[in-house]
């Protein structure tokens, strides 16, 4: 093989390891994912919440996502500012080429996505899931999700209900690092014992398609 060729073939090799989703992971009822620290932005609104973990389960009715944190919350949160911890986009007909597609990856097939959002509870009685209140001490930090359906062959979606929904998305006190919520399998058309594809996304990391986790082809219990 001439010195070329080999090149060709290492550059190839190189390529194939970094793309994204080159590898499907295959799991039964729950899934734990690792994620590697510091591929987060920062800027002036303070550090980009670094998750390192996150796991999924189901129990026949509902999912659970919980997100593993790098620091505490209070770390993330200390000038106030609420916002989106993940992004899980859903492919419920396990079907690429029906439903929407990632903004920042070439992925398509969704049809739903669910963010999971660190919110300020504040002293004299607000809440902000995005950005935060001037002048009020906050009182607690909890979560909640938003859910929207993708348009098909869009990246675009459309809200279904907000984290503000408090009867749709309970609100449950973050503690320490984990972030996490529960929603039923109705609230993005599922049932038991259906196969479905996810994509996570680490909403603060790099612009482009290493912001999101391995794909997973999750069984439902």
């Amino acid at each position: 093989m001439s010195r070329t060729s080999s090149w060709i073939v290492m550059f190839l090799l190189v390529f194939v390891s970094q793309a994204p989703f080159a590898e499907t992971l295959k799991a039964r009822h729950s899934v734990e994912l690792k994620d590697a620290a510091g591929d987060v932005q920062s800027d002036s609104k303070g550090p980009g919440k670094d998750v390192v973990k996150v796991v999924i389960n189901s129990d026949g009715k509902n999912l659970r996502v919980k997100a593993v944190l790098k620091d505490e919350i209070s770390h993330y949160l200390t000038k106030g500012l609420a916002g989106d911890v993940l992004t899980l986009h859903f492919d419920t007909d396990n079907n690429s080429k029906t439903g929407g597609k990632l903004f920042w990856g070439k992925s398509t097939g969704f049809e739903y996505k669910v963010g999971l959002a660190a919110c300020i509870k504040y002293q004299n009685g607000g809440m902000a899931c995005s950005g935060g209140l001037k002048g009020s001490e906050p009182s607690e930090f909890v979560s909640g999700y938003n859910t929207e359906k993708y348009e098909q062959g869009k990246t675009s979606s459309k809200g279904i209900h907000d984290v503000f929904w408090i009867s749709k998305s309970p609100h449950e006190t973050i503690k320490e690092r984990e972030v996490g919520i529960t929603f039923p399998y109705s609230e993005i058309g599922v049932s038991s014992g259906q196969t479905v594809r996810i994509v996570i996304e680490e909403q603060d990391s790099t612009y482009d398609e290493k912001r999101y986790f391995p794909e997973v082809l999750l069984t439902l219990k």
